[in-house]
Formats: structure tokens, C-alpha cells, sequence
């Protein structure tokens, strides 16, 4: 895990971020980072070694997020519900709570030789229920979490989602999440729907820059990630849909090598690329990188 004070502050800087903070969880490391940019108007309300809330103000309207990296303690999750469902009754309006829940709502959402413990699901369905909360639709692999190991022993399970309010959904209807790969990291990222228009734009107009250099020097370094990319994916689909099995497993590891190899040329890319540029939007690109 990355110490948060590893991170220099030119290199928070030169994407924009401004403002942050930490869990808190007595004498481990922070396991959630909340960061914005000076752009964005954002309040603390509260923060515990199992999650960070926000309140977040856009275009004349508030809305609350809490990110959540829940125990796996199913008792010391039991204060987490409390401590969300204190949040949601003080402050109202629209709630998105999103992260790894390490609870699952019922056997469906596992997969593995045993079914999950009830207390847990119960405690999970009561909190999700009395709060009228709503479990977002997730495109791609429905289990977002494997422990990776081989056959019987196989496990996987819905420990990432993204939940929200009514007062969320009156807002923002289309929300939906993606699981996308999921590569060197047990769990699948999971990104929402919504706001990438503007960055799309941006993408459109570097690319053509990039374009040349990028196959004259490495070669089709992108194409290459990306065909890395759907491999794995196409992988991890069957995986989800059609059930582990050894043979699919030894696929997809051989896939992931060749995504890691793949990154790794990408990554000295852009590492050659900022050696070539003193400054990008008028900010000292200096060399390191984390990795």
C-alpha cells in the first residue's frame, strides 16, 4: 500500500489536485484518499477508519458522497451501518455511497464452495433497506472481487458497488457503474457513468499529436494496450458468466502478463516523453513516478 506521505506535492499538483483528505485508522495506513481539485467546492462531514463523507456543492445544488472501505469484520461493520445511516437521516438530499462493502446481500453474489454468513447478508439487506437505498446497476463482471487461486478453492464474490438514494436517482437517472479490468489487483475498479464528455473532447484533440510520435518511436503502443485490455476482459467475462475453471484461469493469467508488458512499454513511453518536455500547462514535469 502506498503511504499517502509518499506522494510529493509537485506531483499532486500537476493534475490538478488541491485539497485531500485521509481515513483514519489509529496506527495502519490511510486506506481511503479523498482528493480534489480547487475547482470543486467540498466539505468533510465525516471520516472513520471505514469511510469518508462529502458534501459536494455544483451548479447551485448539494449532493453527499461516502466512500467505503468496509471491515471484514461483520461486528465492526455493524458501526459502519450505524454510522451511514446516522449520515443519510442528518443530512438529506441526494446520496451516493460507493467502495469495497466486503459484505455481499445474499448467496447469489457469491461464488465458492460455501454460501456467505448470514449475519452478515441480514445485517447488509437491513441497512440497504431501511435507508430505501438503491444498488446501481454495474456493466461488465457482476462478481467484482476473486481471490485467485485454483480450482474448489476458487472464490469470488460482490464486494464493490455503488448504492444510492431516491433523491440521487431524481437527479441523475442514467447513473451507472463499470467494472472495468481487473489487473494486478484482486478487486475491479469500479468507475460511474457521467462526466467524461469534456475529457473526451480533450483526448480527441491530443491524439492526433500523439499519434506519429507514438508509432514512429514505440509503435502502436495504445492498439497494443487495448488489445491487451479486451483479452483479459473477454477472460474475465466468461469467468463471471460461465463459472471458474483451471484451463480459463491459465488464459487469463497468460493474458495478464501480456497486459503488464504491455503497460510497462506504455508507462516508458510517457516516461521518455516527459524526459523530451520541460513543462506541461506550465508545470515542471521532474523525474519520478509512482508506480
Amino acid at each position: 500500500m502506498i503511504a499517502f506521505d509518499s506522494v510529493p506535492p509537485w506531483y499532486s499538483e500537476s493534475i490538478g489536485i488541491s485539497k485531500y483528505c485521509v481515513n483514519s485508522r489509529e496506527n495502519l495506513q490511510p486506506n481511503l484518499w479523498a482528493l480534489w481539485g480547487s475547482g470543486v467546492s467540498a466539505v468533510v462531514m465525516f471520516i472513520s477508519d471505514q469511510c469518508i463523507a462529502l458534501e459536494i456543492s455544483s451548479n447551485q445544488s448539494i449532493v453527499y458522497i461516502a466512500a467505503i472501505y468496509a471491515s471484514t469484520s461483520y461486528l465492526k461493520r455493524r458501526q459502519l451501518w450505524a454510522d451511514l445511516t446516522n449520515l443519510h437521516g442528518c443530512f438529506k438530499g441526494p446520496w451516493l455511497f460507493i467502495g469495497d462493502f466486503n459484505a455481499v446481500l445474499g448467496a447469489h453474489e457469491k461464488r465458492g464452495r460455501r454460501p456467505p454468513p448470514p449475519l452478515s447478508c441480514t445485517d447488509f439487506l437491513t441497512w440497504s433497506n431501511a435507508n430505501l437505498l438503491h444498488h446501481l446497476p454495474t456493466l461488465g463482471a457482476f462478481f467484482t472481487w476473486s481471490n485467485g487461486r485454483l480450482g474448489s478453492d476458487n472464490v469470488a464474490l460482490r464486494l464493490d458497488r455503488e448504492i444510492c438514494n431516491e433523491d440521487w436517482l431524481n437527479c441523475w437517472r442514467s447513473s451507472t457503474c463499470f467494472a472495468l479490468v481487473r489487473h494486478q489487483s484482486d478487486h475491479h475498479p469500479l468507475p460511474m457513468q457521467g462526466g467524461m464528455a469534456r475529457l473526451q473532447l480533450k483526448l480527441k484533440h491530443m491524439k492526433q499529436v500523439f499519434r506519429h510520435w507514438n508509432r514512429t518511436v514505440f509503435g502502436d503502443v495504445g492498439r497494443k494496450v487495448r488489445l491487451a485490455v479486451d483479452e483479459v476482459n473477454r477472460i474475465q467475462q466468461i469467468l463471471d458468466t460461465e463459472g471458474f475453471s483451471d484451463p480459463l484461469y491459465a488464459q487469463e493469467l497468460e493474458a495478464q502478463l501480456i497486459l503488464t508488458k504491455a503497460l510497462n512499454f506504455q508507462d516508458e513511453m510517457w516516461r521518455e516523453k516527459a524526459r523530451d518536455q520541460k513543462f506541461i500547462h506550465g508545470i515542471e514535469i521532474r523525474p519520478t513516478f509512482i508506480d
